[in-house]
């Protein structure tokens, strides 16, 4: 219906272009929000809004009450802990869920069948996640998921449900004495490019050549990514590839690797409101909307 969602610390709102409606969780109110922490939201393919919270589990917001429920099988039962702590939520190319928590791993459902599937990490099994704290989904076009985690990205193919690790090789980017690298934004672009948001730069996957490479922040250099901190990554409807990072927002020109930087600025009304990006959107209109910390 055109309305913009914001997922806040605080709630629920909603904007429809006018004003905001503002919804949070209340204790007395049947069919509420299970918790005030909205980490993540999702359309499905009947247009309908699903939200995942930081210890309230999931619901879809019905449409025309406006209450929220949580998803069950045909027997009644919950699919989804209802206090399980959602970071990310993405519906796939078959309207499958997939649901990543901050320390269960990965939850997918098939609403339709009411059937739920779980991947973990194995201690004793290099093919399963890497770990279970998830921060991030993206889809290939064959269908392949891309899970970002707190020790790097893992690939699940969707027909076999078969787990690749590529935390190492992403790892080794820095050398061989690093941490692992955590991944916290993903996007699969238009040609087929894997982009990874992390703490340590912007890192790239061609899956031509199966080879990584790392863009970071150079202090002596203004047309490098501005801050190594990357939280949100998107591409707008004329290919182009914005970047959010912890000090401004960066536009990327893919034939020379270089950025151009937006950042707040106290004598510009126009200019961003915080330098903190923590999200990214464009609407239908080709509108770009900016969350930041602040």
């Amino acid at each position: 219906r055109g309305f913009i969602w914001f997922g806040t610390e605080d709630g629920l709102n909603r904007y429809d272009g006018y004003e905001l409606t503002h919804s949070i969780r209340d204790r007395s109110a049947a069919g509420g929000l299970p918790n005030s922490w909205v980490a993540a939201l999702a359309l499905d393919g009947k247009g309908q809004l699903w939200i995942g919270t930081a210890d309230g589990g999931i619901v879809r917001r019905d449409p025309v009450d406006g209450r929220f429920h949580p998803p069950q099988d045909a027997g009644g039962k919950l699919l989804v802990d209802p206090r399980a702590a959602v970071r990310a939520l993405r519906f796939d190319a078959r309207d499958r869920l997939w649901i990543g928590t901050r320390n269960s791993g990965v939850r997918v459902l098939d609403l339709g069948k009411g059937e739920a599937r779980d991947y973990r990490r194995d201690l004793t099994n290099s093919a399963s996640l890497s770990d279970d704290s998830i921060h991030a989904f993206a889809e290939e076009r064959n269908g392949a998921l891309w899970v970002g985690t707190e020790a790097g990205v893992d690939r699940i193919d969707s027909a076999t449900g078969e787990v690749t690790r590529f935390g190492e090789r992403l790892r080794l980017l820095r050398g061989r004495d690093a941490a692992p690298v955590k991944v916290q934004a993903l996007l699969v672009d238009s040609r087929g490019t894997i982009w990874m948001g992390t703490e340590v730069g912007l890192a790239r996957f061609d899956p031509v050549s199966a080879t990584f490479d790392l863009l970071r922040h150079r202090s002596a250099d203004a047309t490098s990514l501005p801050n190594d901190y990357v939280s949100a990554i998107i591409e707008d409807a004329e290919q182009r590839l914005w970047v959010g990072t912890a000090n401004g927002l960066a536009l990327l020109d893919r034939r020379t690797d270089r950025f151009t930087t937006f950042r707040y600025s106290p004598s510009d009304r126009s200019s961003l409101p915080d330098n903190n990006i923590v999200t990214l959107f464009q609407d239908r209109t080709e509108l770009l909307w900016v969350g930041t910390r602040s």
